[in-house]
């Protein structure tokens, strides 16, 4: 019997320091992130957030010159009227960067700034499991993709290949033209389509009306 006792013992003790580990539900509180990466949830994996919220998170990176990127993981609000709203600054006077509501996970959004105030507002009424998301601090946006597609020189992607866009995520050339298939060819960053071919990636002919992807 000691042996069995014993651990169940150990076990209840393991599923209280993970459960200690978990953060609180937040309520009408600011919370301040100073670290190159962290993690951003409204409280605890499988609970709701609570009722008339009105939470913040301030990631604040070093200097003014640094990118901030928040990743969203998940993400459940009472749509249309519980919001996640991002700013590109420390306050509410900051630019707007985006408002989300409902159960589809955002995009990757950055801010320029060096500051991003996160604001989680909701009514009185019917609630969800809220959102998680990373953020990262780089000193260019998006770190150029995790520097596969890019280099950061002097706060500035400078984006290798057929890559372009601000954190060289965009391809120039997309699909390749179509090359393979005789649609086109990427010339300086552009599509150059054979004859009959055209759109963004020469996806379109002339005798297809089904329309360009």
């Amino acid at each position: 019997m000691g042996p069995h006792i014993f651990l169940l013992f150990v076990g209840l003790t393991i599923s209280l320091g993970d459960a200690a580990l978990q953060p609180a539900p937040c309520d009408k509180s600011r919370k301040v992130f100073t670290e190159g990466w962290g993690v951003i949830t409204d409280g605890p994996f499988g609970s709701n957030y609570t009722q008339d919220s009105h939470c913040e998170w301030l990631i604040k990176a070093n200097n003014t010159h640094k990118y901030i990127t928040l990743s969203f993981q998940s993400m459940g609000t009472e749509c249309s009227y519980d919001y996640v709203f991002v700013y590109d600054g420390d306050s509410f006077s900051a630019p707007l960067l985006g408002s989300f509501s409902g159960k589809t996970d955002p995009q990757n959004i950055t801010a320029s700034s060096g500051s991003m105030l996160i604001l989680l507002y909701s009514d009185t009424n019917y609630v969800l499991d809220g959102f998680r998301a990373e953020y990262s601090v780089t000193s260019c946006p998006g770190n150029c993709t995790h520097q596969s597609q890019g280099m950061c020189v002097v706060n500035t992607c400078v984006c290798e290949g057929d890559w372009g866009g601000k954190d060289c995520a965009r391809r120039l050339c997309p699909e390749d033209c179509g090359a393979t298939l005789g649609r086109g060819s990427c010339h300086l960053g552009h599509c150059r389509c054979s004859p009959g071919y055209s759109g963004q990636s020469c996806s379109l002919h002339r005798m297809d009306p089904s329309g360009n992807r």
